[in-house]
């Protein structure tokens, strides 16, 4: 107490409760479970921008912007303040990933439009700022598998390249670890930005269990990897060969393979709707996006869980299924 106090003489000291770790709020749930919030942070940047209420946004998700004004240029200074508060708040809201991704792909030369961007997603949060990411705890001495949700969007960018994202749980309760990403290579299929998506999450994969190996808490294998993309799951089925169309990326598709054959991953094809990783590569909206939200921040307190959006036309499809099964 004494050092401190010493420092505080001299120094701007910020001490935090026991519950807090360099700004994020740690508060232990009724079941056991642990809410990861930022709320300072958030609200020195509500405070600072006068973000109100008004107008009312359900999602992080950009804007289609046809005014003139908006393709005015604007302070990249101003933009890259508020875009690093923004990823730092991603430790506790991963729910704004591809919102923060997509506006940091036009950080270097912004427009008033992407500035209005910005400023939407602090609108979001500040209409879900009681929301943060619930860690799940797990029973003592339990196996632990890791489940992994991963999802790509072809073609989303103007110079062609595509959009990772992908998501990370234990045992398949709650998430504890997301990312949304542009991707570094241009790919030449919606096949080949999927399978570079699913290489990117098996290489963080690799070094989680390795690093819980470390920890003395290692994973129980295989982890189960979620893909909603046939023919990638169809490419790492076949026990031979690799088609034509993808003999340019077979790097990719042999490593991959080569995890399955040692039994680390299994590869299982999940429908786009139940893919929550979904939300960190486009621009999803509606009750969609609430689903899938929830999936990967958790049931808040006061909640009710919510159901996958399924499109009409697919619900057709397996009404039709369910009557010829019957």
């Amino acid at each position: 107490d004494q050092f401190v106090t010493d420092c505080q003489s001299q120094f701007e000291v910020t001490v935090d409760d026991i519950d807090n770790y360099l700004g994020v709020h740690y508060e232990k749930q009724s079941d056991g479970s642990l809410l990861k919030t930022q709320p300072k942070l958030i609200n020195d940047l509500f405070v600072k921008h006068e973000i109100t209420n008004k107008p009312l946004v359900k999602t992080p998700a950009p804007k289609v912007r046809e005014d003139p004004e908006d393709s005015a240029p604007f302070s990249s200074t101003i933009c890259l303040m508020l875009l690093g508060s923004l990823l730092y708040i991603l430790f506790s809201r991963p729910d704004i990933g591809f919102a923060v991704s997509w506006a940091a792909s036009k950080a270097n030369s912004p427009t008033l439009g992407d500035w209005k961007d910005l400023v939407r997603v602090l609108q979001y949060l500040y209409q879900t700022k009681t929301k943060g990411l619930i860690i799940q705890k797990q029973p003592k001495g339990c196996p632990l598998v890791l489940y992994i949700y991963v999802d790509a969007s072809y073609l989303l960018y103007p110079d062609s390249k595509a959009q990772t994202g992908y998501s990370l749980s234990l045992n398949n309760t709650g998430t504890f670890y997301s990312k949304s990403q542009k991707q570094v290579l241009v790919t030449t299929s919606s096949t080949h930005s999927e399978m570079r998506a699913l290489f990117t999450v098996v290489c963080v994969y690799i070094y989680i269990m390795h690093l819980l190996e470390e920890v003395g808490r290692p994973l129980t294998p295989p982890a189960m990897v979620f893909e909603d993309n046939q023919a990638v799951v169809t490419l790492l089925s076949k026990e031979k060969g690799i088609p034509k169309q993808s003999k340019h990326f077979m790097m990719l598709v042999n490593y991959v393979r080569e995890c399955i054959a040692e039994g680390q991953l299994e590869i299982h094809k999940i429908w786009t709707w139940d893919n929550f990783a979904d939300i960190f590569t486009k621009h999803v909206t509606g009750g969609d996006f609430a689903y899938k939200c929830q999936r990967v921040l958790g049931v808040q307190e006061g909640e009710s869980l919510l159901a996958p959006v399924i499109p009409p036309h697919r619900r057709e499809v397996d009404d039709v299924t369910m009557s010829i099964a019957e």
